[in-house]
């Protein structure tokens, strides 16, 4: 099942605490048998709470609150709604409400089990793991880029409500105060090749240069939901075409649940040439999530780009340069994602990323 329209209420405690004590109550009391007597505290009394509504649905199916210290907590999604992004789209609202309210880094304690998620938002681990609640629970932070202008679906600090981007008929007649993100909306860029991703099986073989950008750009224009990118060295000749960087800027910014993985081997030689793929992912680094392979676990590849679930090029040489792939090949690029995710999970945000971030 895709993401059905949503939409996300920043609201005070007099307003939020039925909702909110539900979803607690059914997510952490219910689920996990925490006591009911902590699902709330007087911090709820001052945080700014945040409820997540499907537009068919009259009551919310997730919350968080953030707390004036930069402080995330209670995240919480309805057990049948997870797997479905909402929780990422989420914390990336709740991270432009802290941005818009001049917090500088966030923290939270992450329950073990749900680790992976908030390093994949660019958490950092601190300290050893503790229990909380009787369950095994790690502290973690995450600087925010005080650059970082607001996109199309995040809050504007000069506006009291922001537009919706998409706005079907539907769509406003649920309209409520506050902010109104967008649904998922597929890519309909047009194709700049034949191959169309998730409809062409054909295996293609390309050497061209100008081919090789075109099926580049082409894949990641057409991705709705998720890019991952693998290079060592991210050749100039490839990744700062103009074409391939618009594709990816438009493609992170798509959606509320679209998101750019960059892996690299090494970043200090590309942040001393002022690699243009770099400067973009500085500009909009909450969407475009950039880690350094870490020795003992690298990638066996020359180069790789997956697109959604169906998508995949890996380059096959390097001189010339050879790219090979299909835009339809879900098989490939499940065990693509299985072998990779094991070496971004050990990747490293690199120091010189997090200086030049400040």
């Amino acid at each position: 099942m895709r993401t059905s329209e949503f939409y996300i209420k920043r609201l005070d405690w007099n307003e939020a605490e039925q909702d909110t004590c539900n979803i607690r109550n059914r997510v952490f009391a219910q689920e996990q048998g925490i006591p009911e007597n902590l699902m709330t505290d007087e911090s709820d009394l001052s945080a700014h709470h945040f409820l997540l509504y499907l537009t068919h649905q009259d009551n919310p199916v997730a919350s968080a609150r953030l707390l004036e210290d930069g402080k995330i907590g209670r995240v919480a999604v309805y057990k049948e709604f997870r797997g479905k992004q909402l929780g990422l789209a989420l914390m990336r609202y709740v991270h432009d409400i802290a941005r818009e309210l001049n917090i500088k880094t966030t923290k939270l304690h992450a329950q073990k089990t749900s680790l992976n998620f908030y390093l994949k938002l660019g958490y950092i681990a601190e300290g050893e793991s503790f229990e909380e609640a009787g369950i095994p629970h790690q502290a973690m932070s995450m600087e925010l880029p005080s650059n970082q202008t607001p996109i199309e679906f995040t809050p504007d600090a000069a506006l009291t409500k922001r537009p919706v981007t998409h706005q079907s008929e539907h769509y406003q007649s649920s309209l409520q105060a506050g902010y109104q993100p967008r649904a998922l909306i597929p890519a309909t860029e047009t194709p700049l090749t034949e191959a169309i991703l998730g409809e062409s099986n054909k295996l293609v073989t390309i050497w061209q240069s100008n081919d090789i950008v075109q099926y580049i750009e082409a894949i990641i224009a057409q991705s709705s939901e998720r890019v991952f990118i693998y290079s060592p060295t991210l050749p100039v000749e490839i990744y700062c075409q103009p074409a391939i960087l618009n594709a990816i800027s438009a493609m992170a910014r798509r959606n509320p649940i679209s998101h750019v993985q960059i892996l690299v081997d090494d970043t200090a030689p590309l942040i001393t040439q002022h690699h243009d793929l770099i400067q973009l992912q500085q500009r909009i680094s909450s969407l475009i999530n950039l880690r350094c392979t870490a020795k003992p676990y690298p990638v066996d590849s020359l180069g790789l780009i997956l697109a959604d679930d169906h998508g995949w090029l890996e380059f096959i040489d390097t001189n010339p340069i050879m790219l090979s792939g299909s835009f339809n090949n879900p098989g490939k690029v499940k065990l693509w994602r299985q072998t990779i995710n094991h070496a971004w999970n050990h990747a490293e945000v690199p120091a010189e990323i997090r200086r030049f971030t400040l």
